[in-house]
């Protein structure tokens, strides 16, 4: 639960992508060990998977090339291409029914697990660790708040990449306003009305979509997260234990209110979001 509240007040504050990698980088580490972790994201244009963060013992970052091309495997492409979390160890990758499906990209880790970054249900990216030497550095209850963290985290990356998208369509703007008023100097006056006034409609857009999208929405995120783990460990550790038909319905009563939890959050999220869009 830490990590997921270190995550949320990351995701929330921090407006750098570099200050964010590396601050997530750190909360796993504290919680779960991470001496090789990347982050790699879909460069459509390029056709390639890049790598923005890579922390590792042996390996170097590069780029996964040709990615659209079936032929080309790694196991973070499949992640991408399934969408779905994997968790994996070095003897599944020597089986060759599995290892050659899957294929690996540089030394061979010894457990390797990644989560999809997928914000709004868009797969745009992977968040990786991995570890050379040891089967069983890594457990499911890893990677289960693995992938809590990584729900969190591909919100604040979109966020941060749409306010600097945000901010050099202003600057665009800005230089094409600036040509425009030396073309029509006769004009001078409109012009800086309007100026003035798009200036005001952008504070208060940009007002509007930060309100909306860091205090309602990474909130709904950090509720969602914490009530599925609450659900598994309610799941794992009461409700199989549960006496009596009295203790049975409280149990099932509790399971049945913390999948609404979940499912309001989840709607209300979706409304959110279009109301964004």
């Amino acid at each position: 639960p830490y990590a997921l509240y270190a995550t949320s007040t990351a995701v929330s504050t921090i407006r750098d992508l570099d200050q964010l990698y590396r601050a997530i980088h750190a909360i796993l580490h504290n919680a779960i060990g991470a001496p090789n972790f990347f982050i790699a994201i879909i460069d459509k244009e390029n056709n390639r998977l890049a790598f923005p963060y890579f922390d590792d013992q042996i390996d170097d970052d590069s780029y996964v090339l040709d990615i659209d091309n079936p032929d080309t495997k790694s196991l973070s492409l499949q992640v991408i291409r399934s969408g779905l979390p994997l968790f994996v160890t070095r003897d599944e990758l020597a089986d060759p029914s599995q290892g050659n499906e899957l294929g690996f990209i540089g030394p061979e880790p010894a457990v390797w697990m990644g989560v999809p970054l997928k914000p709004r249900g868009v797969i745009t990216g992977i968040m990786a660790l991995q570890h050379y030497e040891d089967l069983h550095f890594y457990n499911q209850a890893d990677m289960d708040l693995f992938e809590a963290v990584s729900a969190q985290v591909a919100l604040g990356i979109e966020r941060i990449m749409t306010e600097e998208a945000l901010a050099r369509l202003n600057n665009e703007l800005e230089q094409e306003v600036e040509r425009r008023t030396e073309e029509l100097t006769r004009k001078a006056t409109e012009l800086e009305l309007a100026n003035t006034r798009l200036r005001e409609l952008d504070e208060i857009k940009s007002s509007l979509l930060s309100s909306v999208s860091h205090e309602m929405r990474t909130p709904l995120t950090s509720i969602r997260g914490f009530a599925s783990v609450v659900a598994k460990d309610f799941s794992k550790h009461f409700q199989t234990k549960a006496h009596g038909d009295g203790q049975r319905q409280v149990s099932e009563r509790i399971q049945a209110n913390l999948e609404i939890v979940v499912r309001e959050s989840d709607r209300m999220t979706r409304l959110i979001n279009d109301f964004l869009d």
